[in-house]
Parts: C-alpha cells; sequence; structure tokens
C-alpha cells in the first residue's frame, strides 16, 4: 500500500501534476466596485475548495482595465470537475443569480450507434479562460401573471409570468 506508493514516488513512477493555469475575467464598472471585486467558489457539488477558491473568503482580482476585473488561477491537471464561482464587492455583496460555472476538463463521451453523429469528440478539453459580468443590482422587484396566454407550439393555454 503507502509503501509502493512511496517507493513509486521515489522512482518518478507517479504522475506529476502540473497546475492548469484558468484566467478569470469578471466585467464590471469600475466605479461601481467600492472596494473591489472577489471571487469565491469550489467544486460543483460538493463545495470543496476547488483552484485556490472557496466559499468560505474572497480572492480578490486585479483591474485590469476599465470595467474589467482579473485572476489567474491554478487548477489541478487531473479535475474532471466543474468549478462553480461567484464574484462580490469588497468581498462583502454577493452578486445575485447563479453561480458561473467552468467545466475544468471533458470525458470522452460513450460510444454508440445511435449517438455517434450527435455527440462530439472531447477527450481532455480543458477550459483555460472564462470571462461573466455579475449582477448586483436589486434583488426586488415585482411579478406580474398574464393569464390565458395562447401558445400555438402547444395547442394550449396557459398562465405565464413575468
Amino acid at each position: 500500500g503507502i509503501r509502493i506508493m512511496l517507493h513509486c514516488f521515489l522512482l518518478g513512477l507517479l504522475p506529476v501534476v502540473s497546475p492548469l493555469p484558468l484566467l478569470v475575467t469578471v466585467r464590471y464598472p469600475s466605479e461601481a466596485a467600492n472596494g473591489g471585486i472577489y471571487l469565491r467558489g469550489g467544486r460543483k457539488g460538493t463545495g470543496e475548495d476547488l483552484c485556490g477558491l472557496s466559499w468560505g473568503s474572497g480572492v480578490p482580482l486585479k483591474e485590469g482595465g476599465k470595467d474589467e476585473w482579473t485572476l489567474q488561477l491554478e487548477c489541478e491537471e487531473n479535475a474532471i470537475v466543474t468549478l462553480e464561482m461567484k464574484a462580490l464587492i469588497n468581498d462583502e455583496q454577493w452578486s445575485l443569480g447563479a453561480n458561473h460555472r467552468v467545466p475544468l476538463q471533458l470525458q470522452d463521451y460513450p460510444k454508440s450507434e445511435k449517438w455517434k453523429t450527435t455527440l462530439p469528440d472531447r477527450m481532455n478539453a480543458t477550459a483555460t479562460s472564462t470571462s461573466f459580468a455579475p449582477w448586483f443590482g436589486e434583488s426586488q422587484g415585482s411579478l406580474s401573471v398574464l393569464s390565458n396566454v395562447v401558445s400555438k407550439q402547444f395547442e394550449n393555454e396557459r398562465d405565464v409570468i413575468v
């Protein structure tokens, strides 16, 4: 067990996991980012720390130009997971909406006659950059119900909430 792994490590037989860079660009007005833009995040599904991000405290981004904030992350090469992240102002005010998601490495799809023309071949396709524009506006609003909206596609009527 451990003794064999130690010998393999010392002999260089275990694979070396080199970090993969992931450039994150957040687009948000510089004058509205009072205190700077921070990122928090982790592994989708478990919330574990990933690529130097955690949900417990934010990592500051560098102002890279007008209304542009950047952060260079390093992710594990063998991670076949999705990174989720959220932007914050001054590591206090959370952006609204869903988490921004980045697949770190895509596995090869299983082959079958039925799906061979519709699924792409993607073996080890890894994201190297991602960008998003968070929303920090009002979290309150109003909803209206439009009753009996006709759907030609579904050949029925339904209520629609906007």
